[in-house]
């Protein structure tokens, strides 16, 4: 009698277990997994609470991030299907680079600087899918 409860809260523990490795895997992909847009409203809010953007440069940043993150996905993609990583490391750095002077054109130097150092470190919490 004792083995069988013995076996009885081991298997409960071990299926109990797996449940919530399960839900916490799951609630991590949910944040990992947004899409474009919601990134791209994402580090305009960072760059407007951190940098202290103004109302105009919220409404042209947004475009920006937006394309850097559209096509940061797409690249993403197409990364998991090659076998040529290095390709995406040079698509990768023509995208910041891109997203950065686009950037410029609206930020101030000083702003650029508090972009860079506090915010952009910040953008790439989320994995693509």
């Amino acid at each position: 009698m004792k083995k069988i409860s013995f076996l009885l809260a081991l298997i409960l523990l071990v299926c109990t277990s797996q449940m919530f490795a399960q839900q916490i895997t799951s609630s991590d992909k949910s944040a990992e997994h947004k899409a474009p847009n919601e990134l791209a409203k994402d580090a305009v809010q960072k760059l407007q609470t951190l940098v202290g953007i103004t109302d105009d440069a919220y409404e042209k940043a947004y475009p920006i991030f937006l394309e850097y993150y559209t096509v940061r996905e797409k690249v993403f993609l197409q990364n998991e299907k090659t076998i040529n990583k290095i390709d995406a490391a040079k698509e990768y750095s023509k995208l910041i680079a891109n997203r950065d002077a686009a950037l410029k054109e609206i930020l101030s130097e000083k702003e650029m600087e508090v972009f860079k150092v506090n915010v952009e470190k910040s953008l790439f919490n989320y994995k693509q899918k």
